[in-house]
């Protein structure tokens, strides 16, 4: 415990000028495993999340916007129209409709995501960026958010991941439900701890 704290607080001094970082820290604090990273992602990280996504190709729904790290470079590239945020953290909710009033921002659970998403997108979803933690989410959680994305992707739907595990980030089911290929894309040193994106697609 006394380890966790004095790296904890060493991290606050590292981020200690960033407000994102400062709210990132005291959600993480709350609930380690739904949040699942003591600090949000940085540049570098950001943009390779959103490069594999070609612009006017679909629909584009980011799963735990925290922050709004990956957001800010979304809305960057994708038209207003096309792009859907789910966050179902009251305070990271109440941040991103702050900083993008404009945009859909969502207060949902990921496990009901058809419920949520507007019906005329059902099944039309091209791209998923992911900040969920699927690995730390109790199995039973993990199964049904994938189980919901599945009701509202497109067949096609291609699907980007970062983790800071070493193996792939998402659960076996993924890939016999999408019948997904896992994809290594980049590994990203600069990020606080080290992170790496994976691509989830068919083919």
């Amino acid at each position: 415990m006394l380890k966790r704290t004095i790296f904890l607080a060493g991290v606050l001094g590292l981020f200690s000028c960033s407000k994102d970082s400062s709210v990132f820290i005291s959600e993480f604090l709350k609930d380690p495993s739904s949040v699942g990273a003591v600090a949000p992602c940085c540049e570098e990280t950001s943009f390779a999340m959103v490069e594999p996504i070609v612009k006017g190709d679909g629909f584009v729904l980011e799963l735990g916007g925290g922050t709004g790290a990956f957001t800010q470079k979304l809305i960057q590239k994708i038209d207003q129209d096309k792009l859907f945020v789910v966050e179902n953290n009251k305070v990271f909710f109440d941040m991103l409709c702050e900083k993008f009033p404009n945009h859909k921002i969502l207060f949902a659970d990921a496990q009901e995501l058809e419920k949520h998403l507007p019906a005329n997108v059902h099944g039309k979803i091209k791209y998923v960026v992911s900040g969920l933690p699927f690995r730390s989410l109790p199995d039973e959680v993990a199964s049904n958010i994938l189980k919901s994305l599945k009701k509202v992707c497109a067949p096609d739907v291609v699907l980007v991941q970062f983790t800071y595990l070493k193996d792939q980030p998402l659960p076996e089911e993924a890939l016999s439900l999408f019948g997904f290929k896992p994809k290594f894309y980049k590994h990203i040193p600069e990020n606080f701890p080290s992170a790496d994106i994976w691509i989830y697609q068919k083919n």
